[in-house]
């Protein structure tokens, strides 16, 4: 791809190709027309000069943006590491480690060696700040997604680079089971993500029973058709973790629980020290200090209580949570074989119940 002679002046774009400046046409002489269409190649092209002349000027926004375009037209060496030599400028360093690989990897054998240690030198000082991950999902063909953002069949055989957190890997496929990976990505560190795809089982289609499509705003029901067969084994780690989420939330009620009751002990004294010293709450009055605490501690005492109330409301759910999941196949098992012929659904509703005085969760059920 040719470039103009400006962008090999200073601060020059890594694959900037000098050919010369053109001669410009006499002033009396008429520009001539622009083709009607010109081809995906020329428009790249135009687009690609266009950031070389914004990179010699350092307007690194529009050169962005004209390298970009180019890069939606051809995905070729010298515009990827351009475009990436930007982004080092804009330090989008997820974009930039992957455009300047990608230019390493596909240059050609003229690349002159000053051009590949200049892009070598902004991908070593890129790598430091992403993480690299080699995805290796089991079935050929599968369907990968980094946070939610597709990653192109031929970039999987390369390394894909993310920034430093935590990163959901998704690999799927019609007729496998999705493969669900969350891995933690360190500054320059570098790892293998094996995305195991296992066969979906085939169950037979089964028709909805007449009348249990949900009406708006009704309680969240939860229904195992004919076609869920007892005995059948399911993966106890869901339970395991609404347990020990339901542990850690009846915790923290008990923990916020002994912390207010401490405090309302505390606000117990200070209102026992006020009024043996015959003073009283009024202002502007000579209690006014003891005041100001008392009624801190009272503020205290109703937010731990209300926060205790909510952490015993959220673990008792999930202890409930926790058992149905564990004991529902059972109480399943116990219907009549006529019911389950039938295909009538065996509904459970939960709602919970808040008050003044009282939190839990009401949980009805039929089998």
């Amino acid at each position: 791809m040719t470039t103009a002679t400006a962008v090999m002046g200073a601060s020059p774009a890594a694959w900037a190709q000098d050919t010369g400046a053109p001669t410009p046409p006499p002033l009396a002489q008429p520009r001539p027309p622009a083709p009607y269409a010109s081809s995906p190649g020329a428009q790249a092209a135009r687009f690609y000069q266009e950031g070389n002349a914004a990179f010699a000027q350092k307007r690194w926004t529009d050169a962005e943006a004209a390298y970009r375009k180019a890069w939606a037209l051809s995905r070729t060496f010298d515009v990827a590491a351009n475009l990436g030599e930007v982004m080092v400028r804009l330090e989008k360093w997820r974009e930039t480690a992957a455009l300047l690989a990608f230019g390493l990897r596909s240059a050609p054998p003229s690349a002159k060696p000053a051009q590949r240690d200049r892009t070598r030198h902004f991908l070593d000082e890129t790598l430091e700040k992403v993480g690299a991950l080699r995805l290796r999902p089991s079935v050929e063909g599968a369907e990968v997604l980094v946070d939610g953002e597709q990653i192109r069949p031929d970039d999987l055989a390369d390394a894909v680079f993310v920034l430093p957190g935590a990163h959901q890997i998704i690999a799927r496929k019609q007729g496998f089971r999705e493969a669900n990976e969350t891995i933690v990505a360190a500054p320059g560190s570098s790892q293998d993500v094996s995305l195991t795809l296992v066969p979906a089982p085939v169950t037979p289609p089964s028709a909805p029973a007449a009348g249990t499509t949900p009406s708006p705003g009704s309680a969240l029901t939860v229904t195992l058709g004919a076609d869920a067969t007892p005995g059948t084994q399911r993966s106890l780690l869901p339970a395991f973790v609404l347990g020990g989420a339901a542990v850690a939330g009846i915790g923290l009620g008990i923990g916020l629980t002994v912390t207010s009751n401490a405090t309302s002990a505390d606000a117990d004294q200070v209102r026992g020290k006020i009024l043996s010293e015959g003073g009283q709450c009024v202002s502007p009055g000579a209690f006014a200090d003891p005041c100001d605490e008392l009624a801190s501690a009272l503020d205290r005492v109703d937010t731990l209580g209300n926060g205790a109330r909510v952490a015993f409301v959220a673990g008792g759910a999930l202890a409930l949570g926790a058992a149905a999941y564990v004991l529902w196949p059972v109480l399943l098992g116990r219907g009549s074989a006529e019911t389950r012929t039938q295909g009538q659904p065996a509904p459970l509703q939960w709602a919970p119940l808040l008050g003044r005085n009282q939190a839990g969760v009401a949980v009805l059920g039929g089998w």
